[in-house]
């Protein structure tokens, strides 16, 4: 698949619309900590976009959904052209290769540099489960280290990621199985009957 097949099937405002979700939640994030009013005024008016800022979470959501619309865009593709799906293969070495290194670094920086000089674990098993949880990417289904963790909170998002990458082929494979077994059931009917 080349650069034009790959710019054929992107969809331009989506990254604007990415950018807009993003700066969103950033201003949650950033309200949530310091509770900068939410207000303007404009020609002596006053506006309130507290309305926008109290929902910025949701863009959370809204960025998982519009990541996995961006995913399936090559496999819809190749549903219309009839050619192959992309290799499950390439896509897990594209996903570990874009994440994992900063993730890792993440981690590592926030457990060396900041949870273990201060002491952060009540014990060496929560100190064990916390880590150890977050290099699998697993800490969301142990309660400390969702819920407690000195190793950077916001990191459960790139958990909640990768799960839906491990499974993501899957469910690409789910959603056009029902196509190529009609086309290929077409093809011996008409064409090589």
């Amino acid at each position: 698949m080349g650069e034009k097949d790959n710019a054929r099937r992107e969809i331009g405002a989506l990254y604007g619309f990415r950018v807009l979700m993003t700066l969103l939640v950033a201003n949650f994030h950033i309200w949530q900590q310091s509770w900068l009013p939410q207000t303007v005024t404009l020609l002596g008016s006053r506006i309130s976009f507290d309305y926008i800022t109290r929902t910025g979470y949701i863009f959370v959501d809204g960025l998982i959904l519009l990541s996995g619309f961006l995913l399936f865009l090559p496999h819809a593709g190749c549903r219309q052209e009839g050619t192959k799906p992309p290799s499950v293969l390439a896509f897990y070495r594209n996903r570990l290769w874009r994440i994992l290194p900063s993730y890792l670094l993440a981690v590592l920086a926030a457990y060396f540099l900041f949870a273990l000089p201060q002491g952060s674990y009540a014990s060496e098993g929560a100190r064990r489960l916390d880590l150890w949880s977050h290099l699998t990417l697993t800490q969301t289904f142990f309660l400390q280290p969702y819920y407690g963790t000195p190793l950077n909170g916001v990191l459960w998002t790139v958990c909640i990621e990768m799960q839906f990458y491990l499974l993501f082929p899957l469910l690409a494979a789910a959603l056009l199985a029902p196509y190529f077994r009609r086309s290929q059931r077409v093809k011996r009917t008409f064409v090589n009957p």
